[in-house]
């Protein structure tokens, strides 16, 4: 921004002068010798000239304008200047003289385009000089900084009142009448006075201070509102304050003053327009800027934009009418600078209200008008003026955003925002124009950077056009004003200075590949310039970096310039590499260049000389550069034994359009990965090279890493274009490592220089194995290494087990170990039962061990070579079946017992063998049960008993019949069956057909054997249904395995959910099977009570359901009865059938009578009603032996009882649902 004036880029603060505050201290001489520590301190100082100091440290911080400021007008922040307490101002208008015979004209100031005295005269628009004047000349408050008088009461002491008021006054005075001084010329121009006066800390606690500062207000016609301050010897962090309170109390002065400022424009703006030499568009511009300034003093951001916007619109319009500004004139140039610092302005007016885009526009739509505009002035795209304005408008641009960076301001986000909803489909996907987004600023000193060398292209161009006219016209071109200072320019300076800010910015900001391009630009700048080793410097350094991510056609123009570069400033060393490097059949040039780059080389190699006797080996690493040679190495087998040979093939191929035809190698070094010495190649003219494209060299087995020297060999080392040498052999290792070639070198003597080539084998994209003209391709992954390991022990392991395994027995699992070797081994075994799903504690036991989960380095002994071994060790599976996993592993090391004479052995040091079993665990038996309820119960002991209780009455009868089968596929030996009720409270064996069975039992099961067991069981009333109580009841079986001689297993299965029926009152119909027709029969209704309540019953008997069938006599409705409770009663009726067939019964319908709950009165109701008895009906059912337990599958009993049954329970009849039941008999003639 240098190259523009400062008032017009910079941001125009406020301007306040402080008079009064004195000059700055001039520093001591630098003779003055230092104070010692002996020497007597320096006398007090004024408390008043360090408090000036103080006040002059405090409002003078800001030495210089900027371009950029944060607050504006937010901290209340003034431009202060110090000046003398008689400085004067401009002044305001100028009167030329006139003469008696002309009147007198209109008053302007000096600097007015209609001031003849003016720079601006006739027709310019605007200078810097009236910036310059409302920022440093004329102020908008002038502080005014005076001592107030004191008496000294040391000579007459403190009762002495009278001299003291009339030296006060005086004093007084004289401070009014230097005020009123220097008010005269504040109040011409509306500027604001305040005074600062400086008192002690004695006369601020005077009670008539504040009467003096009244009088000396009102005197001096101050105003009323912070014009007058007071301030006393302070340290410098209360001065600070003060001062910060000083700028907010006249800050709203300013901001009038320069707001009447505004007014005044703006009313000049309306009347007509001056008459002189400028445009009315010119008088326009000139406000606008004007209004525009003002309203930046003011802290008014969008009111500057506004104005400065309009300013910049009406001036380019006068651009474009060359009337009004024409081209190449003064008054054109003065208009150009304007323009481009309003696009600074409006620019950074849109930085200010963050909008970036607005002013990113604002730069593109200046940049572009002006190119239209430079087409119509003959100085457009084709000259290098215009190239020059560019670079200028995006330098200026980079460096106000550069500038706002360092201020605090953030760029903005390149990210899309992020939004929940899918765009339909085929809707325009949401993107970013990079020229409309701001960028950092290296984006446009790049862009500058850019324009520069487009400017220094066409001024070349501009050069040789106008040699070429001399050349043909024999005189001199006339040279234009233009042309003369351009040929003082140092382009090359312009290019890499904006080159170089770019690079650091793109380098900030973490894009690699522009710095590196940046880079490259700023070298090739330096090689332009004729700064050669410079150049050869930046190659040098961001070569390796395309170099690195394979970016050859920008690293081919890389090393071109490089090796210019070398031959010019003599670095043939540096031209060799380079040279080299082009070579390689990776590079992006042509097979003609190539060919030019090999001659140069050769001339390099045959016509230079080394610089020093150091620098004559040239090494080239091929690793790091691109290599000459495709160098591909294949192993024929991925993996090797210790000791053992492995064939290999090393193949180096010249590219067909690699000109390495040129070398003629003296010697090839083949570098394996251990501590081997090198196997050399020597180059002999005698073996001439193959005609065919595949040459094969023999180098038979190279040994291994125990020789004392390499294996040396001979072969023509020199290729044609896009041939291929073929060096086999076998190779060995004594260690376990990853074989490999590490390193091929090819070395080459030519003249005075030795070139060596370091290259590095890979596996090719599709590696083959190549025998005379065939070749096979290999399956394995990396044929370019092969991994030497030690040979493993021979050892076989086999493992045999009889599954399934049963729940609950040790399972015998046998390990079979063979040590078909040559050596002694020692053995050790590790077991790992892996978890069930169900957690279930399953255990392995060996030897004396028993863990739930691993046993480790469990020793098997030491095996003789053809010596073999068994081990047995058991798993116990517990819990549900289903498969148990065991990991098993085997590990073997030979005898470490090995005496010092006997050769060592290739085998491993240890050899592990690992095997995964899965074992299906399921149950040996399974056991079904049928329970069956009966409907009699233990009688309940009568009240009047007194007798202990037993705990079994009201107790069910349960028959259990138990079902158990052999489920598995192996024999069984069983040993004993029983119950077992140890915590089973509520339950007992009564009867049992295990009663009889011999204590020795021995049952052979066979898979599916069936045994059956009939169980008679009392079960306690207290039983529920959660079976708490039975729950050490279960039936035991012990058994084992057929033929084993473990101990028998008890496998104990509960037994199953006792749940009795409830009590409830029921009636039972006893009758016999069939009637005879009129032939009487007496029906028995059992009334029966198992609660151990009362209970009040009413019956009532209803006729036959079908007329005429049955007669009975007795009355209807019975009276009613108390049952207690456990009683039983019987009732009797009889019947006579008088027809044949199958006929429905009389109803017996009985009743149960609970007493109810009593009802509230109401408000009519003043007792309460008596409760009323709830009624509820009971079933009746026929006798039967044996009830059916819920869930259960009973056997049903044939014959004519079970037809009658089915005949008494009418299915299907609606009627016989009912509560008291229908019931049908058949009724048999006589």
């Amino acid at each position: 921004m240098e190259s523009y004036p400062s008032e017009f880029v910079c941001h125009i603060l406020p301007l306040m002068f402080v008079a009064g505050l004195g000059p700055p201290p001039a520093p001591p001489p630098a003779s003055t010798p230092p104070a010692t520590e002996g020497a007597p301190s320096a006398p007090p100082t004024d408390p008043f000239l360090a408090l000036l100091g103080s006040l002059r440290k405090a409002m003078t911080t800001r030495k210089s304008w900027h371009v950029w400021d944060n607050s504006r007008g937010v901290n209340n922040d003034f431009h202060i200047i110090s000046v003398d307490k008689n400085v004067r101002f401009p002044p305001l208008k100028a009167r030329p003289s006139s003469s008696a015979q002309q009147p007198p004209p209109a008053l302007h100031s000096p600097i007015s385009p209609l001031s003849h005295s003016s720079p601006l005269y006739p027709d310019g628009i605007m200078a810097p000089i009236w910036i310059r004047k409302h920022r440093e000349m004329v102020p908008s408050v002038f502080v005014l900084v005076l001592r107030l008088g004191e008496y000294n009461f040391a000579t007459t002491g403190p009762l002495d009142t009278a001299n003291k008021e009339e030296e006060e006054r005086q004093q007084d005075g004289e401070l009014v009448r230097e005020i009123l001084e220097r008010k005269r010329s504040t109040l011409e121009r509306g500027i604001k006075l305040a005074v600062v006066l400086l008192c002690s800390r004695r006369l601020l606690d005077d009670p008539a201070l504040d009467s003096r500062l009244s009088l000396i207000r009102r005197q001096s016609g101050l105003d009323s509102r912070a014009s007058l301050f007071v301030i006393s010897p302070v340290p410098q962090s209360e001065v600070n304050n003060f001062v910060l309170s000083l700028r907010a109390e006249l800050f709203p002065a300013a901001l009038d003053y320069y707001r009447e400022h505004g007014r005044r424009v703006r009313r000049k703006r309306a009347r007509q327009v001056p008459k002189g030499g400028l445009s009315d568009k010119g008088w326009t511009v000139r406000y606008d800027y004007k209004m525009g300034l003002f309203s930046e003093m003011r802290g008014e951001v969008e009111v500057s934009l506004k104005h400065y916007e309009d300013c910049y619109d009406t001036l380019v319009e006068m651009f474009s009418h060359q009337s009004l500004l024409a081209p190449r004139t003064k008054r054109w140039a003065e208009a150009k600078v304007l323009a481009d610092c309003l696009t600074v302005k409006v620019s950074k007016m849109y930085l200010y209200l963050n909008e970036p885009s607005r002013a990113i526009s604002q730069l593109n739509r200046h940049v572009a008008r002006f190119r239209e505009l430079s087409n119509t002035w003959g100085i457009g795209e084709q000259t290098f003026e215009f190239w020059s304005w560019s670079s200028k408008q995006y330098r200026l641009f980079g460096d106000l955003v550069a500038i706002g960076m360092r201020a605090g301001f953030r760029l903005p986000s390149l990210r899309p925002p992020p939004s929940t909803r899918l765009p339909p489909p085929g809707a325009p996907t949401p993107s970013l124009i990079p020229p409309n987004v701001l960028q950092h600023p290296g984006y446009y000193f790049y862009l500058a950077g850019t324009c520069a060398v487009e400017r220094r292209e066409r001024f070349r161009a501009l050069v040789q056009a106008d040699a070429a006219k001399v050349s043909e016209n024999g005189e001199p071109a006339p040279v234009s004003p233009a042309v003369a200072h351009e040929t003082k320019v140092d382009h090359a300076e312009i290019i890499i200075e904006l080159f170089t800010k770019a690079y650091e910015f793109f380098k900030a900001h973490k894009t690699k590949n522009m710095t590196f391009y940046v880079a490259s630009q700023i070298a090739l700048a330096h090689y332009e310039g004729g700064n050669y080793e410079m150049a050869l410097k930046f190659h040098d350094r961001i070569s390796k970096n395309y170099r690195k991510d394979q970016w050859r056609t920008v690293l081919d123009s890389i090393l071109q310039l490089s090796a210019d570069s070398a031959l010019r400033i003599g670095d043939h060393e540096a031209a060799v590499r380079c040279l080299v490097e082009l070579l390689a059949p990776s590079s992006r040039i042509t097979v003609e260049e190539r060919a030019t780059y090999a001659a140069s080389l050769q001339e390099v190699l045959t016509t230079k000389a080394p610089s020093s006797p150091g620098t004559a080996l040239v090494s080239v690493d091929m690793s790091e550069v691109a290599p000459l040679f495709d160098c591909h190495l294949a192993f024929w087998k991925p993996t090797g034994d210790i000791g053992h040979s492995i064939p290999f093939q090393l193949a180096l191929t010249s590219p067909p359009t690699a000109r390495s035809s040129a070398f003629v190698f003296s010697k090839l070094e083949l570098h394996f990965n251990d501590d081997r010495p090198p196997v050399v190649v020597s180059h002999t003219d005698s073996l001439a090279s193959s005609s065919t494209a595949t040459e094969f060299v023999q180098l038979g087995d190279v040994g291994d890493a125990s020789q004392a020297a390499g294996s040396e060999h001979s072969a023509a080392l020199s290729w044609g274009d896009g041939s291929t040498k073929v060096f086999s052999g076998v190779v060995s290792s004594a260690k376990d490592l990853s074989l490999t070639i590490s390193k091929v070198t090819l070395t080459a003597v030519v003249g005075d220089w030795t070139l060596s080539f370091a290259l590095l084998p890979q596996a090719a994209q599709e590696p083959v194995w190549r025998l005379g003209d065939k070749s096979f391709p290999l399956q394995h992954g990396s044929p370019a290494v092969c991994n030497i390991r030690p040979r493993d022990l021979a050892i076989d392991v086999s493992i045999k087990h009889d599954a399934p395994a049963y729940i609950g027995e040790a399972f015998d699992i046998h390990v079979d170990v063979a040590n078909q070797d040559e050596v002694e081994v020692e053995v050790w075994l590790d077991i790992l039962l892996q978890p069930g799903e169900d957690d279930s504690p399953n255990q392995l036991m060996i030897d004396d061990q028993v863990t739930p989960s691993f046993v480790k380095a469990v020793s098997l002994g030491t095996l003789a070579p053809s010596a073999s071994l068994r081990k047995t060790f058991q798993l116990s599976c517990i819990g549900s079946p289903g498969d148990r996993q065991l990991d098993l592993s085997i590990r073997s090391q030979p005898v470490s017992s090995q005496s010092a004479g006997e050769p060592s052995t290739a085998a491993s040091p240890s050899t592990e063998i690992l095997r995964t079993l899965t074992i299906p665990a399921i149950r040996p038996l399974h056991c079904a049960f049928d329970t069956h309820f009966h409907e009699r119960r233990r009688p309940v002991k009568p009240l009047l008993d007194l007798t202990e209780l037993d705990g079994w009455e009201g107790a069910s009868d349960v028959s259990v019949v138990v079902k158990v089968h052999a489920a598995g596929p192996w024999d069984i030996e069983v040993s004993g069956l029983r119950v077992v009720c140890e915590d089973g409270r509520g339950l007992r064996v009564t009867q049992s057909s295990l009663t009889g069975l011999d204590s020795n039992l021995a049952l052979h099961w066979r898979p599916r054997d069936l045994y059956n067991a009939i169980l008679r069981l009392d079960v306690a009333s207290f039983v529920s249904s959660s079976n708490d109580n039975l729950a050490g009841a279960f039936f035991e079986v012990l058994w084992r395995r057929h033929g084993s001689s473990a101990p028998p297993t008890p496998l104990r299965i509960p037994l199953p959910s006792f749940v009795p029926p409830p009590l409830n009152p029921h009636i039972t119909l006893s009758l016999p099977p069939s009637l005879i027709v009129h032939q009487p029969v007496t029906l028995i209704y059992t009334l029966s009570n198992p609660t151990p309540r009362l209970l009040r019953l009413s019956a009532q008997v209803d006729s036959a359901p079908e007329a005429g069938t049955f007669v009975f006599a007795g009355p209807r409705k019975l009276p009613s009865l108390i049952l207690a409770p456990s009683e039983r009663r019987e009732m009797s009726v009889k019947v006579i059938p008088l027809v044949v067939g199958r006929c429905r019964l009389p109803r017996l319908r009985v009743f149960l009578h609970e007493p109810g709950v009593a009802i509230e009165p109401t408000e009519e109701q003043q007792e309460p009603l008596a409760p009323e008895d709830k009624v509820t009906e009971l079933e009746v059912v026929v006798e039967e032996a044996i009830r059916l337990a819920e869930g259960e599958q009973a056997e049903q009993r044939g014959g004519l009882e079970e037809e009658l049954r089915a005949a008494r329970l009418n299915a299907g009849d609606d009627e016989g649902k009912r509560v008291g039941g229908d019931f049908s008999v058949l009724v048999m003639p006589r």
